[in-house]
């Protein structure tokens, strides 16, 4: 399982304490030192669209005097920008089928990380 995420971002880190608590192993990538290419984010598309993961929380985003900006510009913002993605992303191929979960959700962690 890979967790991507800003160690200081408070749903990574959310994230992590639960991995952490329920003894959950997986390999972190911080996003602060690796970006994520454009091929990765349309594999990541292939299971969800480009708002279910463009940040627009972001100081980048933010700071954009046209905010009305294709999906496409959105993609290459987020593989020139990892911080426009929106965090934490888990990886993770529980069932034998590779599966994404955006943001945390402390529920939809449960069920689907923990054993019934």
């Amino acid at each position: 399982m890979k967790l991507y995420g800003i160690k200081t971002n408070a749903n990574v880190k959310k994230a992590i304490k639960f991995c952490e608590d329920n003894a959950i192993m997986f390999e972190f990538i911080d996003l602060k030192n690796h970006n994520i290419d454009a091929e990765k984010i349309n594999f990541w598309l292939n299971f969800c669209d480009v708002k279910t993961i463009f940040n627009t929380h972001s100081t980048k985003y933010k700071e954009l005097s046209d905010k009305n900006i294709s999906d496409e510009a959105k993609i290459e913002m987020m593989a020139q920008d990892s911080s426009t993605i929106k965090t934490p992303v888990i990886e993770h191929g529980l069932g034998g089928e590779v599966k994404l979960a955006f943001g945390f959700d402390e529920d939809e962690y449960k069920t689907t990380f923990l054993a019934k």
